[in-house]
């Protein structure tokens, strides 16, 4: 597991404060923190220690950090294509760079030809080292809402995976895997603050999250200093609960703690009660005391008895009673009338099953029992009705058994039943009656003693009527609505108050019991008394607990910032990565880089929770590398510090460099462009350079290793596009013979243009003199002074010169006059209207290529120019 794949696992820990997490969140993602950062890491510590912080985007800080790329590498992954790429600058959307596998691909851009931009969505994709730098749409047209580019990468021997990236969405894990480095990257690893010490990726992390530390703790202390006074709070008398609940004020206090702590309304009644109690307790003797208390008790309990009554229908049970008995009413009477539906159908008179008819029915049943007839009634067809003495028929023997089920049918027994049950209720309720008149003296009485009784009485003796009202009409939805919004506490009250006054009354035995009464009375009012106070000093005991909180959480916060596991980690990850391993390989790198200015050692050393790869003289204490290291030369120490990392990871898949030279490091050009020529053997490099020097070098070092291999890219711009990709070495790198090629590509385009428009083919022509002057120029170089002298060439090759004693005067005058010709034709001269009246048409072109065509092949074959 790498450093940084090992501290993403331990921040994510569940025990590590959630801004320490964002820190490594942002810190994974930039080289630095700025300001802002460490203000918002801050105002997460405050959120997390309780403070009501609001914060965009807070529950995505919550979720853990993606290790993607910094895990053990099962399997190299490659770059395969850059492109199609939509929206991003000027790139155009139509190209597509490809990559070589193995070996170095190097891609070549000029300013303005997409170069960065390319590099760009790479260090975005790909894992860089420091902060991704920001990819922006056409700076001339409204800007896109998705910037994305079509990317291919292969892992291990698996085929290749095409993906679509887009800009600031989700990773592509795999891409991860392949590492990018730029300037900023090398200095993420030597930091020049004092000394260069190189970090093995993960470590400057931890460097950083122990800086964040440092600024948290001092704003936690500079609060805890300006809060760390107690506010004066009351001082209260006795070992009362109030004092004791001051004494336990902490950050943990409630509200609701606070607020049980203050005198209520029914307390600071008895407040005032309690006086005149303990005035009357001093002023009476035992015998006396009781009979006054005797004499309320006797007034309470007929008061009580009148409200216990309206218990009775205000019930919630009385209400469930009730309900019970309408319903079964209303039921029981369906049920009876369908069967008086059934016996009494089709009947030519009205009110048959009337209680009369009943009456008539149970008459005629009663004189029919009487005849000593031994058939049962009613009569059956065929047999002599009772009263009308006739033949009863086979239709009225039916009508008759109907009759005499209905008369024996239970349904009609049941209604009855039901319909009484709800009268005797209904009679029950009409004799409960409530008149608070005869009370108004005790209820005035008892106001002093039961906070706001008196209107709650008042209220009590409306809701009973409108009860009432409801239960005698038959209004059930009313009645259970009043029901339910009934106060029985305030019967409940009554009754504690007069079990209060009973007890009174039983502890008062004699004097004796008398003075402890006393006792508790004046213990009570100073309970109370104290309760007052806490109210009366409410708002400061709030700000105190306030404080106490605020201490507490900025302690809180403080805590967090001991850098103690933080410099555990850093020690375990040192053990594991600054190893002999990593300083031998080191050591080797700047051997291979050819570092000899002087020597410098690797070793290691802890500072503020960190261990550190230290990068020293080795032959001084007192002066640092950093006080005389080059920007080249801390650019190799860089480099050798990547590299080194890299094998000590033992990692394979593809890494890629941006610019990893430039003007100020041309003494060490050639040494990097070798080393990493040979780093192209064990794996996958690509290059993005803007330096033709660099590329020409490369160009010569893998001729001159062994299994190298190296393609090559170059990036061009149009009128309105840049990254037009062209698989070939830029014209600037081209050979004489390659520049003829180009030429010859040329002309044809010239034909073509020829037959359109003369002012076109004018400008093309000058333009096509320019780079047959520029051909010319290199086969002078190159071929005739056999490349004794190049310009950017790193030596004079005096072991060529032999070959130039061939050189004669018809050369010289060939060359003098194609380079006459040429700087009197090519764009840019204002000499060429005077020397030449037109342009030369193509024909004379392609005789001018063929001039040095011929001469470049002389030279080549005849005179052995190589």
């Amino acid at each position: 597991m790498s450093a940084i794949a090992q501290i993403v696992d331990w921040i994510n820990e569940p025990a590590r404060p959630i801004w320490w997490k964002h820190a490594i969140r942002l810190l994974i993602e930039k080289q630095k923190l700025d300001a802002e950062d460490h203000k918002l890491l801050y105002q997460i510590s405050r959120k997390e220690a309780g403070f009501p912080e609001k914060i965009d985007n807070y529950e995505a800080y919550l979720t853990p950090i993606s290790s993607a790329g910094y895990k053990l590498e099962e399997h190299a992954v490659t770059l395969k294509s850059l492109g199609p790429i939509y929206n991003i600058s000027a790139l155009a959307n139509d190209q597509v760079l490809e990559f070589s596998r193995t070996g170095l691909t190097v891609v070549y851009g000029d300013n303005g030809s997409g170069k960065s931009s390319l590099s760009k969505i790479l260090k975005n994709a790909c894992l860089t080292r420091g902060e991704k730098p920001v990819v922006i749409g056409n700076a001339f047209f409204a800007q896109p809402t998705k910037l994305s580019a079509s990317i291919s990468y292969q892992i291990g021997e698996a085929a290749p995976s095409h993906v679509e990236w887009e800009y600031k969405s989700d990773e592509i894990t795999e891409l991860k895997s392949i590492r990018v480095f730029d300037a900023k990257s090398a200095f993420h690893y030597l930091e020049k603050e004092g000394e260069l010490d190189y970090r093995p990726a993960g470590l400057h992390l931890l460097d950083e999250l122990v800086l964040s530390n440092e600024k948290i703790r001092k704003i936690a202390d500079d609060k805890i200093k300006l809060i760390n006074q107690p506010l004066t709070l009351p001082t209260l008398e006795g070992a009362t609960s109030s004092s004791k609940f001051l004494k336990s004020l902490s950050h943990k206090t409630t509200s609701t703690q606070l607020d049980s702590a203050c005198i209520s309304g029914q307390e600071t009644l008895d407040l005032e009660s309690l006086k005149a109690e303990i005035f009357l307790i001093k002023s009476k003797s035992a015998e006396e005391l009781r009979k006054t208390i005797n004499l309320k008790i006797k007034s309470i309990t007929p008061f009580a008895d009148a409200i216990k009554k309206t218990q009775d229908i205000t019930s919630n049970e009385f209400l469930k009673d009730y309900i019970k008995l309408c319903d079964d009413k209303v039921t029981t009477h369906d049920a009876a009338e369908l069967a008086r539906a059934y016996a009494f159908s089709d009947l030519p008179i009205e009110n048959v099953g009337s209680p009369v008819w009943k009456s008539l029915w149970t008459a005629a049943e009663s004189f029919f029992l009487t005849t000593g007839q031994k058939t049962t009634f009613p009569p059956q067809p065929d047999t002599n009705c009772p009263l009308c003495l006739q033949k009863i028929s086979d239709n009225a023997g039916t009508r008759l058994a109907r009759f005499e089920a209905y008369a024996k049918d239970q349904t009609q027994t049941n209604s009855n039943k039901a319909s009484k049950a709800l009268a005797d209720k209904i009679l029950v309720v009409k004799s409960i009656e409530l008149d608070l008149r005869p009370y108004e003296s005790i209820i005035l009485q008892i106001n002093e003693k039961i906070l706001n009784f008196k209107t709650r009485m008042d209220i009590l003796g409306k809701s009973f009527s409108e009860i009432k009202s409801n239960i005698l009409n038959g209004n059930i939805e009313d009645l259970t609505k009043c029901i339910s919004e009934f106060d029985s506490s305030t019967y409940n009250e009554l009754i504690a108050y007069s079990e209060l006054l009973q007890s009174d009354l039983l502890k008062i035995t004699d004097d004796d019991a008398l003075e402890n009464l006393l006792l508790t009375k004046q213990n009570l009012h100073l309970e109370l008394n104290a309760k007052k106070s806490i109210l009366e000093n409410k708002t400061n005991i709030e700000s105190e607990i306030q404080r106490l909180k605020q201490l507490q959480a900025y302690s809180t916060i403080k805590s967090q910032t001991n850098p103690r596991s933080i410099t555990l980690l850093s020690g375990i990850i040192s053990d594991t990565y600054l190893t002999a391993s990593l300083k031998d390989h080191f050591t080797n790198e700047l051997k291979e880089l050819g570092f000899k200015n002087y020597t410098v050692a690797a070793n290691t050393r802890s500072s503020n929770g960190s261990q550190l790869f230290k990068i020293s003289l080795a032959e001084s204490n007192s002066i640092g590398v950093h006080q005389i290291a080059s920007e080249g030369e801390q650019k190799c120490l860089a480099l050798a510090s990547i590299l080194a990392e890299l094998k000590a990871d033992n990692r394979r898949s593809g890494v890629i460099f941006d610019d990893p030279v430039n003007s100020l490091d041309h003494k060490w050009r050639l040494k990097i462009a070798r080393r990493l020529i040979k780093e192209s053997i064990d794996r996958q490099v690509i290059i993005f350079t803007h330096e033709i020097v660099f590329l020409k070098l490369l160009l010569e070092e893998s001729e001159t290793v062994n299994n190298s291999s190296i393609q090559i890219a170059s990036l061009d711009r149009s009128l309105k596009n840049s990254g037009i990709v062209k698989n070939s070495l830029p014209w600037d790198a081209l050979p004489t013979s390659k520049r003829i090629t180009q030429l010859e590509e040329l002309l044809r385009e010239l034909r073509k243009t020829e037959q359109l428009s003369e002012a076109n083919y004018n400008n093309q022509a000058g333009s096509f003199y320019g780079y047959l002057r520029e051909a010319w120029e290199r086969l002078v170089e190159e071929k005739l002074l056999n490349k004794v002298v190049e310009r950017f060439g790193r030596a004079i090759q005096t072991n060529r010169l032999k070959r130039l004693k061939d050189i004669s005067d018809e050369d010289i005058e060939l060359v003098e006059s194609a380079m006459s010709k040429c700087s009197a034709l090519f764009k840019g001269h204002d000499t060429a209207p005077g020397l030449y009246e037109s342009m030369p048409d193509s024909d004379e072109i392609e005789n001018d290529i063929k001039k040095i065509k011929d001469f470049d092949k002389e030279l080549s074959s005849k005179r052995k120019r190589s």
